[in-house]
């Protein structure tokens, strides 16, 4: 029952990345970038230590979410093993038995990864660090007092949900994930990044109020 619930769900994630690369065929360029602009190892090299060398109590936030997040991708990786699209379709014997045709997807160089693909390590990371640096931007930027903070959490939601829906179309698009791994991680990593903060802001007024307390 299982393996045929996860047959029809791959099945309608291989139309979705036939449909995408046929409609886009002449973007793959742009697919390209994004994909390597949410690749996890920025944050591990790029954007943690840029935000820690601007505000060391932000950059540590997001180093330790970035922890976090890249280790339980890891481990549900190995404990769920995902299917990878351009794999599966030359696996499964699904459509021999069903006489349909195998679909015909295109392959780029970063189609093939070897690793298992459930959740989307991308998508959950992107979806881990990108609400903090966006709060970050915006709290520096001085739009707060321009807008006001409703409006400049309204704007930093929805650029923080394009952004995650854009990365999770490129890794759709490039046949590195199905669909509802992209989904899957987007929603752990959003998860992370709550669970991760709201340790920190606890553990931080845990140490205010010790030190309070001693110095009474």
């Amino acid at each position: 029952m299982i393996s045929m619930t996860m047959d029809l769900l791959h099945d309608n994630g291989m139309f979705a990345i036939q449909s995408l690369q046929s409609r886009f065929q002449d973007q793959h360029g742009f697919f390209f970038a994004i994909s390597n602009f949410g690749d996890p190892r920025y944050a591990f090299l790029l954007y943690a230590p840029l935000l820690y060398s601007l505000d060391w109590t932000v950059g540590r936030r997001l180093m330790w979410v970035t922890i976090i997040a890249e280790w339980s991708n890891q481990i549900l990786k190995w404990m769920l093993h995902g299917e990878r699209p351009y794999w599966w379709i030359h696996e499964t014997p699904m459509y021999n038995q069903t006489g349909v045709g195998m679909p015909a997807i295109r392959q780029y160089s970063l189609t093939c990864e070897t690793g298992p693909g459930s959740p989307s390590g991308h998508a959950m990371v992107s979806a881990a660090i990108w609400y903090i640096i966006l709060d970050y931007l915006l709290r520096h930027s001085g739009a707060a007092q321009q807008l006001g903070k409703t409006m400049v959490s309204s704007v930093q939601w929805c650029v923080y949900t394009v952004l995650l829906c854009v990365v999770s179309l490129s890794r759709i698009y490039i046949a590195a994930h199905f669909p509802h791994q992209c989904i899957m991680g987007m929603i752990i990593g959003e998860s992370a990044h709550q669970a991760c903060s709201n340790a920190l802001q606890v553990a931080r007024y845990s140490k205010t109020r010790q030190e309070n307390d001693i110095g009474i």
